[in-house]
């Protein structure tokens, strides 16, 4: 395998959001140069307003088919939490610890997988705390029909604040930001 001289190596980043701000920022950090092009910048872009908060796969909002991938999102998760963690220490990032509670209508230990989940879940992250008195202690409606519930400090992100920190840091590192519309042979 044929080395790289990272430091004049150019590598062209196609995207601005979370993502390619990201992945500029960590190109650089190993001695690459990065160019990033986008038609736009935040905070007119998805990543200023998609959600943001941390979640063990398998995850409410995604599913992970087979376990090779669902044992890879796990890895990037808990990467990416412990990244978050040290972020929320630094007020101008946006990111925050905060309490996440996730309440069930069965027991959790009547369903294999989330039990599961909560097993690695208390291994894994901070405050975790599995306790059915939650639900009342939270003020949920009893007539929700929630009968177990488990809370645990989870990054979130204030995205607007993030997007803006994570470009300055990209400038700062040395990444270059073109504003342009990239086409194809097409025109489009």
């Amino acid at each position: 395998m044929e080395r790289f001289n990272n430091a004049n190596t150019r590598v062209l980043v196609i995207g601005a959001g979370m993502i390619g701000l990201t992945t500029a920022l960590c190109l650089r950090r190993r001695g690459f140069q990065p160019i990033v092009v986008a038609d736009r910048f935040a905070p007119g872009i998805t990543s200023n307003v998609a959600g943001a908060l941390w979640e063990w796969p398998p995850s409410v909002c995604g599913r992970h088919h087979g376990e090779a991938l669902l044992e890879r999102a796990k890895t990037w998760s808990m990467t990416s939490y412990t990244a978050f963690e040290r972020l929320a220490a630094r007020p101008a990032t946006g990111v925050t610890m905060r309490t996440a509670v996730f309440y069930f209508k069965r027991p959790v230990a009547d369903n294999a997988r989330e039990w599961a989940k909560r097993n690695e879940l208390k291994r894994r992250v901070r405050a975790f705390r599995h306790d059915p008195q939650l639900i009342a202690e939270y003020g949920v409606n009893p007539d929700s029909g929630g009968v177990d519930a488990y809370e645990m400090l989870a990054p979130t992100i204030d995205t607007d604040r993030y997007m803006a920190w994570l470009k300055q840091e990209a400038i700062r590192a040395g990444c270059e930001l073109v504003q342009q519309k990239i086409r194809g042979p097409n025109g489009t």
